[in-house]
């Protein structure tokens, strides 16, 4: 049995969202609805639960919810860690380039994670281009083999003559 705790004047109903609840199974069917998900998901706890909360949910919608409760959960302008970045999955889809911004995104290990093709398609072209131009921002990247490999399939189309030029001779 798990014990909800209301959150005094949010709106939320239903129960907090805990790390608690968070871990059970039945996790995200009680908020039935954008609303409740919203007023009981807080942004600490989604800062400290970010990996179980993105495994967990497979709505569209929530995980917009997500990604604006973790962007409260930083100040403005100060960036959201690398750690975090890469275990955004299919949340990291509903993303803006205003989200991407805040993103650290140095280590090729978190491109391809953000590139991986299995968290679904980009809607916009414009928001893996801003991913892969954040990553060759970072002094010494470059598109190597392992960044092109991480980049992959469609996503590779959507690199300009800018980033074309940043690949590195042994990778072609």
């Amino acid at each position: 049995m798990l014990l909800f705790l209301m959150i005094p004047g949010s709106g939320c109903t239903v129960g907090e969202i805990t790390s608690v609840v968070i871990r059970d199974a039945a996790f995200p069917f009680d908020y039935t609805d954008e609303t409740q998900f919203r007023s009981c998901l807080k942004a600490t706890t989604t800062r400290d639960n970010l990996a179980s909360i993105t495994q967990a949910v497979e709505s569209l919608d929530y995980l917009r919810i997500v990604l604006d409760k973790l962007r409260e959960a930083y100040a403005a302008g100060s960036s959201i860690p690398e750690a975090q970045v890469q275990v955004l999955g299919p949340a990291s889809r509903t993303a803006t380039a205003e989200d991407i911004s805040m993103w650290n995104i140095t280590k090729v290990d978190t491109l391809a994670a953000l590139m991986a093709s299995a968290d679904g398609n980009w809607e916009d072209p414009a928001l893996p281009v801003a991913i892969i131009s954040k990553y060759l921002r970072h002094p010494g990247n470059s598109l190597g083999t392992a960044e092109l490999n991480s980049i992959g399939g469609d996503n590779l189309c959507f690199l300009d003559v800018s980033m074309l030029g940043n690949i590195s001779e042994s990778s072609v």
